[in-house]
Formats: structure tokens, sequence, C-alpha cells
């Protein structure tokens, strides 16, 4: 059956399919001979739409996101375009500057070049290693699943599947297959010793969705117009079993079940756009409690005042106010700072033109000046929360989460109230930074939803303090999850800002993230990786062909590796002045955001250059890794 699946997809002229992966890792906090709890240690996202069209056409988008403490942390976008017989072109995409790099890939290196630059784990996955290679190359063969056997019929939503169990080299494999079809719709895969003989399990899990009628216009093929594959939020946007379900046991520890998986999907899964949650391009990923049934908490004149704030790269929310007698949109600075072609919208539909844009020194806050005015409602902003709102009163976001194009509810209580911030037990979501955290009681606007933080305890820790609920904050075994909003009363300063200028700022603080990126690959001889930054691809080719010349000697090869690690110590130079001394706006000096924190950019560096002192010490240990 298996075979039949491959075949069908070597025989289709065009196809279109979305390969969603997670990679979970996790340690058993039960029994290990008995079903027992699973914490998430941390997990890797992936994304891959691949797009082809017989005999030799192809466009490829590749996407990671990686969970940290609770976090969705994007990594780079690449996209692949390739017709005929022609060299591919790779377009490099910086999560920050929105602006991709092209780099020029031989034909004959095209598939080498995508399993390398896409993603190693992809070299065994089984539909995209059917569709790249040959029929004997398949992902079976590649796993060394030599032992295929039904395992049974399974059924989901009203879709009949195919149940395969399959082992071979200590791989442990569950693939369900589409009766209908008889395509993979999803596979489980335990790599060994990932599955049993301890507390520390991983598994990769892929859904498949598939579309038969892309690929039939050249134009699809267009690279740039290839990120309009991606989206933002890869683990949302596919319809992910749960961890217990996942990592379920049957009576021998790390058997795979449960025999059904969540419903497939036979389209592709829906784009889920939002601006960060907590992290500037990235996004917070928080288990919310079902409050689904709780009625509506404002009042239709408040529900006028919230707004969608929306552009090119992303949503999130705001609400309108008045100031001093001037009507103003609320919102965060990084929802609109990072994101072009910026639309505001009431629940109502009507367009809400935006001019003059200020940023709160210290905070993120955005305010957006409406020029012509506003006659409909908005919602007063707190003048001090402290006398208005106590720990324990209930309040309310309402925003665009996981940028949904509609206002929803999440409901809970003040936590805590600081000099600039609040934290409420809300848990708000991608889509909701600028909402506004309304105190049910007053109607007052306590601040606005803008990050999540996660903290992890152990044992000897004191317990986190229990919700209004009577729960635990926290979703996950050892974990605490914090909410914040920053409060827009008292604001020292406000600044005037200039996207233009604004975007410029960004774009140096990119530059100088991706240069710290690639000498840290450089100085430990991952040349593929470093070589993408322009900067230090002419160093890494003088560096190769003069050591690479014929007859070079130990002592030529010593001397060209410290002039590399001296190139590179000049670069790691570069930059630090303006970063300490230049013109950025407050936000790029306080953001909490790794990615948009200058302080955060310059220590990084500070540590490289380090690195880089001790490194060039010992030409022996780099040239050791280069052999490797």
């Amino acid at each position: 059956m298996l075979a039949r699946a491959y075949d069908t997809l070597h025989g289709l002229p065009h196809v279109e399919v979305t390969m969603t992966t997670r990679n979970l890792q996790v340690v058993q906090e039960g029994h290990p001979d008995r079903a027992g709890g699973h914490r998430l240690l941390g997990a890797v996202y992936q994304r891959v739409r691949v797009t082809r069209r017989l005999p030799e056409d192809w466009r490829i988008v590749s996407q990671r996101e990686r969970e940290v403490r609770g976090e969705a942390q994007p990594e780079r976008k690449v996209v692949f375009t390739k017709f005929g017989a022609e060299d591919a072109t790779a377009l490099v995409f910086n999560t920050t500057t929105r602006e991709p790099m092209p780099v020029v890939i031989p034909a004959a290196l095209f598939r080498q070049e995508i399993l390398e630059r896409a993603g190693s784990g992809l070299r065994t996955d089984p539909v995209l290693s059917a569709l790249l290679f040959d029929r004997e190359n398949t992902g079976a063969r590649a796993h060394g699943l030599s032992e295929i056997s039904v395992a049974g019929p399974d059924e989901a939503e009203g879709v009949r599947l195919t149940r395969l169990s399959a082992t071979g080299r200590g791989v442990r494999a569950t693939i369900w297959i589409d009766d209908a079809t008889g395509l993979i719709v999803r596979a489980l895969v335990v790599p060994p010793g990932g599955g049993g003989g301890g507390p520390f399990r991983s598994l990769t899990e892929t859904i498949y969705a598939y579309d038969f009628t892309r690929g039939d216009e050249k134009a699809d093929f267009d690279a740039r117009a290839g990120w309009d594959g991606a989206v933002d939020g890869i683990a949302a946007s596919a319809a992910f079993a749960s961890i217990a379900d996942v990592f379920a046991l049957t009576g021998t520890p790390g058997v795979l079940g449960p025999s059904a998986p969540a419903a497939p999907r036979a389209d592709p899964p829906a784009a889920v756009t939002g601006a960060a949650g907590g992290a500037t391009g990235g996004a917070v990923v928080a288990s919310a409690p079902d409050r689904s049934s709780e009625a509506q908490l404002l009042t239709s004149a408040q529900m006028e005042a919230i707004v969608l704030v929306e552009g090119d790269d992303g949503a999130g929310s705001g609400f309108i106010t008045r100031m001093r007698g001037v009507d103003f949109v609320l919102t965060n600075l990084h929802v609109i700072g990072g994101n072009a072609n910026i639309r505001v919208t009431t629940l109502r539909g009507a367009t809400i033109k935006v001019g003059a844009m200020f940023g709160a020194a210290g905070r993120d806050i955005a305010l957006l000046r409406i020029e012509g005015g506003h006659d409909g409602p908005v919602l007063p902003v707190a003048e001090d929360p402290v006398k208005s709102a106590k720990i324990g009163d209930k309040v309310v976001v309402v925003g665009n989460r996981r940028g949904g194009g509609v206002a929803t509810q999440i409901s809970g209580v003040v936590r805590g109230i600081g000099p600039d911030r609040l934290e409420v037990d809300a848990p708000f979501q991608p889509g909701n930074s600028g909402s506004p955290i309304v105190h049910v009681a007053s109607g007052e606007v306590l601040g606005l939803a803008t990050y999540a933080q996660v903290r992890r305890y152990d044992e000897l820790d004191q317990p986190p303090a229990q919700g209004a609920t009577g729960t635990r904050s926290s979703n996950r075994a050892g974990e605490e999850r914090r909410w914040f909003g920053y409060r827009a009363d008292g604001v020292a300063k406000w600044e005037a800002i200039d996207l233009a200028k604004w975007r410029a700022q960004a774009k140096r603080i990119s530059d100088f993230e991706a240069d710290s990126d690639a000498i840290y690959h450089a100085m430990n001889g991952r040349f593929r990786q470093a070589a993408v930054n322009p900067r230090v691809r002419v160093m890494l080719d003088r560096f190769e062909e003069r050591v690479g010349r014929s007859g070079a000697s130990q002592a030529l090869v010593m001397q060209e590796v410290h002039e590399l690690f001296r190139s590179l110590r000049a670069l790691a130079d570069t930059g630090t002045k303006d970063l300490r001394t230049g013109d950025y706006y407050d936000y790029f000096r306080t953001s909490l955001y790794w990615e948009t924190s200058i302080p955060e950019q310059l220590r990084a560096r500070e540590e490289l250059a380090r690195r880089l002192d001790r490194a060039s010490d010992n030409a022996t240990a780099f040239l050791a890794k280069l052999r490797r």
C-alpha cells in the first residue's frame, strides 16, 4: 500500500503538498511501563510547501519555527524556484527586515541544496523523498523501514484511513493513508533511542495536505510570490494531536498510539497570520482555558472602539481613545513598526485613517493620531490603575486573536500592578498584541496586551500561585506562564515616529544580527551557513581559494587561518559604535525582544569577539573542524 502511495505521487503532473512537521522532545513523568503524563521540553516546527510541475519545474517554500520557553521563535524562510533544466533561484528571507537575499543554485545540486537548506530532517520524509527522487529511493528505504504491515483501519471525521506500522534500523513509524486517494496524510516517526530506555523521548509528527490544481501557470512559480506560501504561527496552522495522545503507551514503553489521529486535512491548512504576541516576528503559543461559552463582557458601544490592525506582514489589535481632546488609536509599537501598509479597521468595517505616529519611551506602545477626528465611541484610559483597580479584579482582553480578522474575548483577573505594566491571567495569544485590557467594573483600559513570559520551576521551587479558578496558571507541568501589558498612563515622553526612519534603523540592527550569525558559523567551520552573508562569503572564498592551492604548505594553511580570524574579528568590531551611539528610537534601546534589542545584540557581539580571540589562538582545532 505504501508503494501505491509513492506511485500516485510520481504520476501526478501538477501537485502541491504542504508538509507541516513538529519534532518534539519530551520527558515522561509517569511510570515508564504504564500510561503517564509527558512534559514538553522543546519543539521545532517546520512547514514545507512543495509545488511541482512535470517534468522539472519546482517551487518550494520552507520555513522553521522553534519553540523556546513557551514562545514560538521564527527562523529563516527559504523559497526555491526552478524551471526545467535551468539553475534554481533561492531566496533566503530575513524575518526582521522582510528582505530576501537571492542565491543561485546549480541545477545539478538542486535536490541536494533543498535537503541541506530546508532541513536535514527532510531527507527521510516519506513524501518529500518520493517527490524529489525516483521510486526506489523512497522515504521507506531512506528510513530503513524494512518491515511494513497493515495495523488496521482507522477513521477520522468520516475519512477512512489505513494505518501502517513500520520498523527498521531502530526506527518505528506509524503512517496513515487515505483509502480514497491512496495518499499519505500523516506520519509519526520515533528515531532510534527516542522511544524507550529512559524518561526522555523524541518524535517527529508530520501532517500532509494536497492541492492538485496548483502549478499549471508559470507565474505560480515566481520566487518572490512564493512568500505567500509562508504562514505566521506554524504550530497553529495544522491539526496536531495532543502530546498525551501522540505519546500514549500501550503496554510496551514507547509504542506509538493512539490508533486514529486527529482528522487529516485534504486541503492545505488555513494560514494563520499574526503579529508578535511577545517578540518581534514571533508568536507566543499559550493554551487558553475554554471560555467559549462566556457571555460578552463589553457593551456594544465599547466593542465599537475596538480596532483590527493589519498589514502585509502580520496582524494585531488596538482601540480608539481620546487624550487631551484628541482622538487616537493605541496599539503596540511592535505591531506596526515592521509592518508595511498598515490598515486600521473598526468592527463595523469602517477604515480609520491615521496620520502622525508616536512611541512611548520605555514602553511598547504606539499612539496613532486619527485624521479628521472620530465621532464614535472611545475607550477611556485609566489615569491611575493603582487607584481604579486592585488585584483580583476582573478584566477582559478583546482583539484580533491569532489574526483571524474578528475580535474575540479572553477574560481573567488582575494578578499584579507595577509602575509601567500590569500582569493578568487572561491568556492572550498572537494577534492580541495591542488589545486593550479593560477593567470590567469601571470600563477603563488598564493597559495594552503585549507579551507573555514562561518561567520554569523544579520540585524545589514553591509552586505558582493559584488563579481565580483555583487551578495553576501554568498549563504544563514545570512551567508558570504569565501575561503582561504595558500601562498607557503616566508616559514620561512620546517620540514622534517616522516609519521610513524606523525601518532603516530596524534594518541596521537586523544586518548587525546577520553578521553576528555568519561570524558564529564561520568560526565554527560551518562555511555553508556562513556564506549566506555576502561579507563573510568574500572572506571564505579568499580563504578556500588560497588554502585549496596545490602544494599549500602547513605553514601557509595556518597563516591563512589566522588571516581569516583577523578578518572575522575586524567584522565583529564593525557596527558596534553605531549601535552604541547612533540615532535610534528609544524602542530599540529598551526593547524586550532579542531581535530588536540593541543592548542584547551588543552583548552577543561582545561574546563573539571574546570567542574569536580565543579561537584564533587554536588554529589546529579549527582545521580539525573543517576536516570532519
